[in-house]
């Protein structure tokens, strides 16, 4: 976990659950089924696509979490399978327009997965 006060940025590296080989959906049903289950937790979707990350095969879902008590907070949420396992990469911001920017950017294209 990496965080920016100054930009109000928090970065969250980890890894997901996932099938095992035997048994492993296509990385367009992996994907399906994981936005399915992350938007138990977020208030909206706002848009989702599939997209290349540290030069992996990668899955963006970027969504909502509204709190009547701290606001709403902006999510982009990556899952990227490499090899045989799943990571999960989260951006966590209080204005949408810093998922993109040059701190999140960074961090993004910094990310080095060998399979």
């Amino acid at each position: 976990m990496a965080e920016s006060k100054a930009a109000k940025l928090l970065l969250i590296f980890s890894t997901i659950d996932a099938p095992v080989p035997e048994t492993r959906p296509t990385f367009k049903e992996q994907a399906a089924a994981w936005e399915k289950g992350m938007m138990e937790h977020f208030t909206r979707k706002i848009s989702s696509r599939f997209a290349k990350l540290a030069g992996h095969d990668a899955y963006e879902l970027v969504a909502t979490i509204e709190n009547e008590n701290t606001g709403v907070y902006y999510y982009s949420v990556w899952m990227m399978p490499v090899g045989n396992l799943t990571y999960g990469v989260t951006i966590l911001a209080d204005d949408p327009a810093k998922l993109a920017g040059d701190t999140a950017t960074a961090f993004l294209d910094s990310l080095e997965l060998a399979e």
